[in-house]
Order: C-alpha cells, then structure tokens, then sequence
C-alpha cells in the first residue's frame, strides 16, 4: 500500500532588494494580497527589534482567500538600515479551516541564509499532526479573550509576558476560532513604541506600552473560554463553537453568546425556552446561525447535534411566537412529537387549545400526538374539555365514567359507533341518563331501546335518572314491552323501577307465569312505596288476565298488599290504578277496595278455581267465603213498592 503523500503549506520570502520586496514564493498571489504583505512583512512601524529579535504576525489575504503567518527578523547584513527578513506561511483556505493548533507550524520558519534564496522557492511539508503541542498560559490569553470579542482591539503589554508566551497565547486563541473568525482575526507581536493604529499596523491584536496592566475578566464565558484556548487541542466546546458558529454573520461579536449557550446546555436533556428565544432575539435572520436554530429546534439531523434540543413541549410554545426564524413543516413538528411522553400530553393539550388558530398549519400533527398519548388521569385532570371530546371519540378504551362526564351534551350521541363495545356504551348511555339531553332523548331511545331502558333503570335504583327521561321512556312502553325486557331485570327493586320509569303499563306482555317465575328467580330488595305500588300493578296484571295462570302472581304479591290496603297505606298512585282498572261491583262500590278485591278473586275462582293457591293468602273466615261464594243477591228495596203497580 502506497503511503498518502505530505500535505503541503506554500510559503514566501520578503526581505531587502533595492527596497522591500517578495524574493521569492511557491505560488503567484495576487496583486492586492502582494501589495498587502509587502507593506506587513517590512517593520512595524514603531517597532523595536534587536539582532537577535523576532515577532510573529497573522492576517488573511482577502483575494487569495489565504491567510499569511509570517516571522519577521531583522537583516542587520543588509545595506541600509532597518532593514527585516519575513518568512511567510501561506495557507490555503483548506488548511487554514482544518487546522488544530496553530503554534504546530512555528518550526517551519527559518530564517535566510545568503545563497539559499532556492529553499523559499518551493511548498512545505506539514507537520505531523501527530506532533505535541504545549498548552498556554490561560491568563495572558483571557486578557484577548475578553477584549476581543466584546469588540475592541487587543493591546498587549510587552511586560505581560515573554516574547513567546505572548505569540503562543494569540495563536492559542487564532486556533480556538472556527474558520470564519480565523478568515479576520490579525494580529502582530512586534513591541511597538507606542499603541496608536496606523496603516502599517492595523491588527486585532498588537503589543505596545501601557499605562496600566489590564484586569483579568473573571465572567464565567471568559473563563471557560480562555482556558480552552490553552489547551491547544479540539475540546467538545471547541466543536461546539466550529459547528455553531460558522454560518454565523457576526461571528466574532456572538463569540459570547455561543460560549454562554455552551455552559447552559450542558449537562442538560433540553435547552430552555428562554434561551431558544434569546438565540433567536440575537440571530432574526432566518439563515444567520440556521445550523444552531436548527439544532436547538430538534429539526436538523441528530447527528452531529452538539447541544439539546428544546423540548416537544416548549416547542410548540416557540411555533406561536413571532421571533420563530422558520416555519417548520408538518412533518418536522411530527417528528418532534413522537418524543413526546404521556406526561408532558396534558400541558401540549391545553397549549393547543388556547392556541388553535396559530397552531392551525400542524393541526393535525399536535391532534395525532394528543389522540395517541393522552391516558384516563392526564384527560381528567388536565385536558382542555373540548380537547377531551378529541381524544374521546378517537380512543374508545379511554371512555369511561370520569372521562365522558367532562364533554358537552352534543358530543355524546358522536361517542355511540358502530362498533363500539357493549361495555362502552353503556358509559355514554349512563352518562346520557344524568343529564337532561333534550331532543336528543328520543332520538337515542328509538336507536337502541333495550340498552337504554335497562341503563335507565339502573340510573333510576341508583338515584342519577334525570327527571326528563321519565317523559321520554314512557311513550316508547310498546317498543319496550315487545323485547324480552323482562330477562332484563335482576332484582325486583329494578323491576319496581322499571314499572315506575314506564308509569306502569297495564298491559305487559308477559303472562302473570312469566312475571310470577321471574319473581321467584330475582334478588327480592324492593321495598316502601316502591314495592307497594309495584305489588298493585302486578295483582292488576293477574286479574286482567282472568286465567289459571293468575294464581301464583296473586299468591306472591296479594298477601303483602292487602295488608297496605286494609290499614290504607296505599300510594296514590297505586290506589288510584286499582280503583280505576280493578272490575266494578254494584254493591262494593268504589269505597271498599279491600270487597273489591275480594269479589275479582271470586269472579276468577269461578272461571279457575285454585283451593291451595287461596289457602296461601291468609284470607279471613269472611273473606274466604266472599271469594267462594262471589257477590250476594242484591235486593233493591224499592222493587216490592214497583210490584204493587
């Protein structure tokens, strides 16, 4: 295997020739560039330089899209005095944007030799990457640091440090930076006589007298940046900083703010809204800093995401607002969504419904992501109710009592499908029976009679029947009757009610062996006026019937009731029924209810007699004998005066 060639760096000699000039390159540059470095490579002006001295310089070549690090001597050897030698460094706009440390290249400089003009002709290799680089004082390079990048230009005190560790220290920070600040940072490290700018050294960083030693900046940014910078090597910030900087406009004055975003993010599974809004306050430009609002968003790519994005949550708080640089697309906001826990679906819900008309372009997004994560305690304690009317008519298995009690009258009826469960519409159905539904009642009774009538009376024994379904169930009695409505009924508290719910219904269908088995088979908890007026309406059946069958009915319900009616403790609802339905006899009248009775009995025991079914009833000496011998021969005592005409 062929080992990969050498990168290589151009390089250019500029010294004394007749005045000072390019000697010699590897590569032709431009005139503005040539011009350029052969005004910055002479001395500087103000500049003190010994035999043995040098300084370092840096600036970017605007035409070439280079930038020149150069090392300048000074040429004691030459004719004239002031004279310098300056060895260029040329790199190009790949290697300027790749490169680690900076201070890595330092030994390619040398200084020239008389006769070895040749040498400066032609590329260099590259060092190693590979090669140690020493870290740098933190101090010296927070002092640059925190002057910099808040806008003013850095002047350096020769006494704040030896020649190197000054050079060391602005590369250190040259190297921190992502290409775009490296492409304008400049600097110069020749001691100057005084820190005036001029056109011969216009540079971000300089070194001249002054009157005071500058404070170190304690700010946390300042800190963590500067001792960054030292460490000469790729951090994770340094990759924060080259991946959130670099499609930044004002690079150099948001240095802080990505530096700032860095510390808050750290550690973090999520950015704060707070800080989202302030990166977009700072950056308005929908493309200024895109990568980094991208990222914080959790729309770009999640990798190489460096920072957290904000939450699902916050996110949709940030799509109302009007510092947002982008629309997002559906699909985006989907995506986002689906990291959505069943915790957060409670607060994403109420968000949308105060917010439905701005949220109105992801609409079906958000509704998907409510619908699939809302669960029973998150709907009834913090759901929007309309938004629980959403959740409700897509998620049958989260209708249940607690749930449907916090939607409208109108959304009701919607719950009832096609293929809902028995279970869950009775739900809705109990639900439906608490309320007064209006016009919608007979409309849901006449869809499903059986069901309703069997929740209302439960409804009923339980005490949550509202009063206006007693006006609409009665009318449908014939549809009721005509369904096996009796194998519905558990209990005679429920068949008390259900008689009651009908405003009990002469006819009912079922013949008086019927009711009188089902009777026998039911849990008997009916009591009080209830069970009284039940037992009327079931000995009215069983003498309307007039048949054999009658018997057992009345043996199971007249006992009890006879007793009611002897003390008159009829309801009047009962006593009204058997006074109005019970057969009418001359003599009985309509005072004596109790002969009434009694005399239908005889009039059925003519048709059916039944001797153990009458022993059953605990009937008087008397009683028993009206019932045996019926009514007896009325005599009109006005007939014999008649005859006599």
């Amino acid at each position: 295997m062929n080992a990969t060639a050498p990168q290589t760096i151009d390089q250019a000699l500029f010294g004394y020739a007749d005045g000072h000039r390019q000697i010699a390159s590897s590569l032709r540059l431009p005139m503005k560039d040539l011009y350029l470095l052969s005004t910055a490579s002479d001395l500087a002006s103000g500049a003190r330089l010994g035999e043995r001295e040098s300084y370092l310089s840096g600036l970017p070549l605007p035409e070439s899209r280079r930038y020149a690090l150069f090392r300048t001597w000074a040429a004691p050897e030459m004719p004239r005095p002031g004279c310098v030698w300056s060895h260029v460094l040329l790199l190009g706009p790949k290697l300027s944007a790749s490169i680690p440390a900076l201070s890595a290249v330092l030994p390619l400089f040398r200084r020239p030799v008389a006769n070895e003009m040749s040498f400066f002709g032609n590329p260099l290799n590259i060092p190693s990457s590979s090669q140690f680089v020493e870290s740098v004082n933190a101090d010296l390079i927070s002092v640059i640091v925190s002057h910099y990048y808040t806008g003013g230009r850095v002047t350096l005190s020769p006494d704040s440090g030896e020649p190197n560790e000054i050079e060391k220290a602005v590369l250190a920070v040259w190297s921190q930076q992502w290409p775009r600040l490296r492409s304008s940072f400049s600097f110069c490290t020749a001691s100057l006589n005084e820190s005036q700018r001029t056109e011969q050294n216009d540079y971000s960083v300089q070194v001249a007298p002054l009157d005071e030693m500058p404070s170190l900046n304690h700010e946390k940014w300042v800190s963590l940046a500067s001792a960054d910078a030292s460490l000469n090597k790729v951090t994770p910030l340094r990759r924060f900083l080259w991946r959130y900087g670099r499609d930044i406009t004002a690079s150099r004055r948001h240095f802080r703010m990505i530096v700032d975003l860095y510390i808050r993010s750290q550690g973090a599974d999520v950015i704060g809204a707070d800080a989202v809004l302030d990166v977009f306050r700072v950056l308005p430009d929908g493309s200024d800093g895109a990568v980094l609002k991208r990222d914080i968003l959790g729309i770009g790519p999640s990798s190489p995401r460096l920072i957290a994005a904000i939450s699902a949550v916050d996110l949709l708080q940030i799509l109302t607002s009007d510092v947002l640089p982008e629309a997002l697309t559906p699909a985006q906001v989907g995506a986002r969504l689906e990291e959505l826990s069943s915790r957060e679906i409670g607060t994403v819900a109420r968000h949308y419904a105060a917010n439905k008309e701005a949220l109105s372009p992801w609409k079906e997004e958000i509704q998907s992501a409510i619908v699939a994560l809302a669960d029973k305690s998150s709907l009834t304690t913090e759901f929007p109710n309309d938004m629980v009317a959403d959740v409700l008519l897509a998620r049958e298995d989260l209708v249940a009592a607690d749930t449907v009690s916090l939607v409208a009258n109108e959304i009701l009826p919607r719950l009832f499908k096609e293929d809902s469960s028995v279970s869950s519409v009775q739900v809705v159905m109990s639900e439906m029976l608490r309320r007064d539904m209006g016009g919608l009642e007979d409309a849901m009774i006449s869809s499903r009679p059986e069901l309703f009538f069997s929740s209302a009376v439960e409804a009923y024994c339980d005490n949550r029947l509202h009063p206006s379904w007693l006006s609409r169930l009665s009318p449908h009695v014939a549809t009721i009757m005509a369904m096996n409505w009796l194998q519905w009924l558990k209990s005679t508290k429920e068949f008390a009610a259900a008689l009651s719910i009908l405003r009990y219904p002469r006819n009912l269908v079922k013949s008086s062996a019927e009711i009188a088995q089902r009777l026998s088979e039911m849990v008997d908890d009916a009591q009080g006026v209830e069970r009284t007026t039940m037992q009327a309406a079931l000995l009215r059946t069983a003498i309307d019937e007039g048949s054999a069958q009658s018997w057992h009915l009345i043996s199971i319900v007249l006992p009890e009731v006879r007793v009611v009616i002897v003390n008159a403790g009829l309801t009047r609802t009962a006593e009204s029924m058997l006074i109005s339905d019970l057969p009418h006899f001359y003599s009985a009248g309509y005072w004596d209810l109790n002969k009434r009775i009694l005399l239908s009995l005889s009039k059925l025991y003519a048709v059916a007699p039944d001797t153990t079914v009458l022993d059953q009833l605990s009937l008087s000496p008397a009683d028993r004998q009206i019932v045996l011998d019926g009514e007896p021969a009325f005599k009109n005592p006005f007939s014999s005066f008649f005859k006599l005409f």
